[in-house]
């Protein structure tokens, strides 16, 4: 279930970038698949800790 949130988080913001210009078609679908695997192996520590800078 959770690989599923992470899906349609991730094709929500990948979409919102894509309508924004900021991705184009094949980065929105890279980011799709990244955000999926991150955020439904993970969970959402995972997902936050990847946007931490050091």
């Amino acid at each position: 279930m959770q690989l599923l949130y992470g899906f349609i988080l991730a094709l929500i913001i990948a979409f919102l970038a894509y309508r924004a210009h900021s991705l184009n078609k094949s980065g929105a679908i890279a980011a799709t698949v990244t955000g999926t695997v991150i955020f439904g192996v993970g969970g959402w520590s995972s997902a936050l800790t990847n946007w931490q800078s050091d």
